[in-house]
């Protein structure tokens, strides 16, 4: 079983760490980004490996837009498709829980995942926006995946990890320097999911805390 500290270090991805800097660099310390301040020509490096979901429902989150690179990995137009489609069906109700936890702790979540298909691995962040409403109600998604897994593909869950901003250090993989974003007034809800869920494991080990 993996676990993790939520309030120590997250270390990511070059590309990962570039998509988090392209969200974080609009986080107040009172409130997400908004969904208007992300520019597509800001994010030209990464943004075929990017997505917004949109929140329909607690129970129903879906690609409002996605960028190429995701749907190569799936062979398919995502676009209005549920966000749940990204994985293997028995890692969706847990991924629900996810995503709905991330709109009500405003907090960006970390995952590991496994292709269904190859067994590679890959990662994937995913990181709260505002809507138009000036509500949580989009989310900002951040794939890392060789571009070796190909359809037919699903992704399965290794880990799941929310991560307080006040309290984790994010640093990249890559030489760069790290940052530790100021304190802010968001709710304090303690998210982990821990456990690998490679084929043949429980997914009773996915579990959270609170």
């Amino acid at each position: 079983m993996r676990n993790f500290n939520p309030n120590t270090e997250l270390v990511l991805s070059p590309l990962l760490w570039q998509v988090f800097k392209g969200w974080a660099k609009h986080h107040s310390t009172n409130t997400v980004p908004d969904r208007s301040k992300l520019d597509p020509r800001d994010m030209h490096p990464f943004l075929e490996s990017t997505a917004i979901l949109e929140r329909v429902s607690d129970s129903d989150f879906r690609f409002r837009v996605c960028g190429q690179s995701i749907c190569n990995r799936l062979g398919m137009e995502l676009r209005g498709m549920p966000a749940v489609s990204f994985f293997d069906p028995e890692d969706r109700q847990i991924v629900t829980e996810c995503l709905a936890n991330a709109v009500y702790s405003a907090r960006p979540i970390h995952l590991d995942l496994s292709s269904t298909q190859t067994s590679e691995l890959a990662n994937a962040l995913i990181m709260p926006l505002l809507g138009p409403e000036k509500t949580i109600s989009r989310l900002f998604l951040g794939l890392d995946a060789p571009k070796t897994i190909c359809p037919p593909n699903r992704f399965q869950i290794g880990s799941i990890r929310s991560f307080d901003l006040e309290k984790t250090r994010i640093s990249s993989s890559a030489p760069e320097t790290d940052i530790k974003l100021p304190q802010s007034s968001h709710h304090k809800l303690g998210l982990i999911f821990g456990g690998a869920t490679r084929r043949g494991a429980s997914r009773a080990q996915l579990r959270l805390v609170v």
